[in-house]
């Protein structure tokens, strides 16, 4: 496929030759990637500053291309995807616990990470050197 960049410094358009598969190193899970001539692989970011532009795609390339450009608007979108909690975007933190506490954590009424959640902000509230999660929310 042939695709366009614009140069961030110069604005001027450029033209280079690339290839998009699932059979390389840089691709995990059967997402797709673009691969320039010289072996360089384009990644979600460079495609977004860079604006490129596909300018020929081939019936082959299409759904892979599809693919990479849905992946690439997940990665760089921070609008898209489930609207945040507490007004903030959140951080997954995993947690090892006993296999007992597991188990009670589990048996709640409400999701896990809400029951966590709802636990620190409680604790939160009662430490008098840190801003109540909820509060900052409702500014």
């Amino acid at each position: 496929m042939k695709l366009r960049y614009t140069d961030i410094v110069t604005k001027e358009y450029h033209y280079v030759d690339a290839e998009i598969t699932t059979n390389h190193p840089a691709s995990h899970y059967n997402i797709p990637v673009v691969v320039l001539d010289d072996g360089d692989v384009i990644g979600a970011q460079s495609w977004v500053m860079l604006q490129y532009k596909a300018v020929e795609v081939s019936a082959e390339e299409r759904p892979l291309l599809e693919r990479f450009l849905h992946n690439t608007r997940a990665v760089t979108a921070p609008e898209m995807g489930r609207p945040p909690i507490y007004g903030e975007p959140m951080r997954q933190t995993t947690i090892f616990l006993p296999i007992p506490m597991h188990n009670w954590l589990k048996a709640r009424a409400v999701p896990m990470s809400v029951f966590v959640r709802d636990l620190l902000a409680e604790e939160m509230k009662k430490d008098k050197r840190i801003e109540d999660p909820q509060k900052k929310a409702i500014k």
